[in-house]
């Protein structure tokens, strides 16, 4: 319960922090989203948020050049990050797989402490390492911090395609 309070308490934080950017005279708010399935999403400007909301869905993400936050609140989605830069993922769901290929920098997942049943699974890594993060979490390929949870490596696939999948700009079928 402890760490579920302070897993929301981490996303309004995070959320709050994209909303208001800037200095004093030159503040500008970031773009929040409740994305749909049918299209491929693009997280172009600063402070991007998504909120999905809708059970079994696909989010797919692509090139995203600024920091980023997904929440999920809802159970069996299909989250994909291909190529994007620092994102920040709260799972408050469950059975939600989270899909990644060349990630350009760190990822934070907060939540499968509770998502028993989550899963990653990332295509096309050059670091395939699943080992602690040394807080009490797994770090997975070597900058995706799965945390608060020992992560089992049954829970996680490394998986190979004959494509760049962030060169999409349409939806990448499942995989």
């Amino acid at each position: 319960m402890a760490r579920t309070l302070a897993n929301l308490g981490n996303a309004v934080k995070a959320f709050l922090n994209t909303q208001v950017m800037g200095s004093l005279f030159d503040l500008r708010a970031g773009e929040t989203e409740v994305p749909s399935s049918a299209y491929a999403h693009n997280g172009d400007t600063p402070g991007n948020s998504w909120f999905l909301l809708d059970d079994e869905s696909s989010f797919q993400l692509f090139r995203a050049a600024n920091p980023g936050l997904t929440f999920i609140f809802s159970n069996h989605n299909n989250a994909s990050y291909f190529g994007d830069r620092d994102m920040k993922i709260f799972d408050f769901g469950q059975n939600n797989t989270l899909r990644f290929s060349e990630e350009q920098g760190r990822v934070d997942v907060f939540g499968f402490d509770h998502d028993l049943t989550g899963s990653l699974a990332i295509y096309n890594s050059t670091n395939q390492s699943i080992v602690p993060d040394g807080k009490g979490g797994t770090l997975v390929g070597g900058n995706i911090d799965v945390h608060d949870v020992a992560l089992d490596p049954s829970r996680v696939a490394f998986k190979s395609v004959n494509d760049q999948l962030s060169a999409h700009v349409t939806l990448v079928p499942l995989l």
